[in-house]
C-alpha cells in the first residue's frame, strides 16, 4: 500500500457498551488518506482510499476500516463521489474527513442503535 498523503487523530467516544468498555469512554486513534492508484485512461478520476483505525484502551479489538472513493479534478477544488453519490465538498482533505466520520457513526450494533460517535477528527499539520 502507498505511503499516505495525509494524516489526522481521531477521539472517538463510545455510546454503547463495547466487549468491557461501559458507554461514554473515549478512545484515540487515527486516520489517513492514501492514493488508491490510477483510474482508466478515459476519465479524470483518481481513486483514494480514506481508512481509519482506533481502540479502546480496556478492549483488545481495533476498530479499523478503509473507505474508497473517486476524486475529479484538482485536489482544491475538485468533486468526489462514493457508490454513486457525489458529495459537496470541493476540497479532496474535507471530503475524505467527512467519509470517515459518517463510516465511525454509521458503525450500529445489533439492535440497530449507534455504536460510535466522533468527538474530534482533525488533520495533522502538513
Amino acid at each position: 500500500m502507498s505511503e499516505p498523503i495525509r494524516t489526522g487523530v481521531l477521539e472517538v467516544e463510545n455510546l454503547r457498551r463495547y466487549g468491557r468498555t461501559p458507554p461514554g469512554t473515549r478512545a484515540r486513534g487515527s486516520f489517513s488518506l492514501r492514493d488508491g492508484g490510477n483510474a482508466p485512461e478515459a476519465t479524470l478520476s483518481r481513486y483514494y482510499l480514506a481508512s481509519f483505525r482506533f481502540e479502546f484502551d480496556n478492549d483488545p479489538r481495533l476498530v479499523a476500516l478503509a473507505v474508497g472513493f473517486w476524486w475529479t479534478g484538482d485536489p482544491r477544488r475538485g468533486k468526489g463521489a462514493r457508490a454513486g453519490v457525489t458529495g459537496a465538498e470541493t476540497d479532496l482533505l474535507s471530503y475524505a474527513r467527512r467519509l470517515v466520520v459518517e463510516e465511525i457513526e454509521a458503525e450500529v450494533t445489533s439492535r440497530g442503535n449507534q455504536h460510535f460517535r466522533v468527538i474530534r477528527a482533525e488533520w495533522d499539520a502538513e
